[in-house]
C-alpha cells in the first residue's frame, strides 16, 4: 500500500484542478463546525475529549507550512485500494482527491492500516513509503480527518 501511495503522489500537482491545502482545509472544516455538519461522536478514540470547536481549535494550533504538495487521495485506506498480487492496481473513492501537502494521505494511511491490520504496521508502511514519522504532522492531519469525515 505504501508504495502505491508513493506512485500516486508522483502525479504532477500542477496538474491537478482540486486545492485541498491547509487555506482550503480550514475554511471547509470552519462551515462544517459552525453549521453543526460535525460531531464528536465519530471522532477517533484520541479525540474524544474534543467536541467539535475545541478540535477545531486546537487543529488551529497544530497548523504549520505545507512542505511538500502532492496530489493527495484524501481518504487513502485500505478499503480504497485495489490489490493484485501484493500491488496497488487501483484507486478508489477519490472524492476527496486535491493538492495538499503528503502528510494528508500519509497521517490516515498509516492510521487505517492500524484499524485494519493490527499495531506495528504504521512503521512499517512510512519505512516502505520512504519517509520518517513527523509526529506533529501526523497528528495535524488525523485531527483534520476526523474533522472533515
Amino acid at each position: 500500500m505504501a508504495n502505491g501511495l508513493r506512485s500516486f503522489h508522483e502525479i504532477d500537482p500542477a496538474g491537478c484542478p482540486f486545492d485541498y491545502q491547509i487555506p482550503v482545509a480550514l475554511e471547509h472544516v470552519a462551515r462544517r463546525v459552525a453549521a453543526g455538519g460535525t460531531s464528536a461522536d465519530g471522532f477517533h478514540d484520541v479525540h474524544r475529549d474534543l467536541d467539535p470547536t475545541s478540535a477545531f481549535e486546537r487543529l488551529g494550533e497544530l497548523v504549520v507550512d505545507e512542505h511538500r504538495l502532492v496530489v493527495c487521495h484524501g481518504d487513502y485506506t485500505p478499503p480504497n485500494v485495489l490489490l493484485e498480487g501484493g500491488r496497488v492496481v487501483g484507486y478508489l473513492d477519490l472524492g476527496e482527491v486535491g493538492v495538499a501537502d503528503r502528510w494528508r494521505d500519509l497521517a490516515v494511511a498509516t492510521w487505517s492500516v492500524t484499524w485494519n491490520f493490527g499495531a506495528g504496521y504504521e512503521d512499517l508502511f512510512l519505512h516502505s513509503y520512504g519517509v520518517p514519522l513527523d509526529p506533529h504532522r501526523r497528528d495535524l492531519y488525523r485531527l483534520l480527518y476526523d474533522l472533515e469525515s
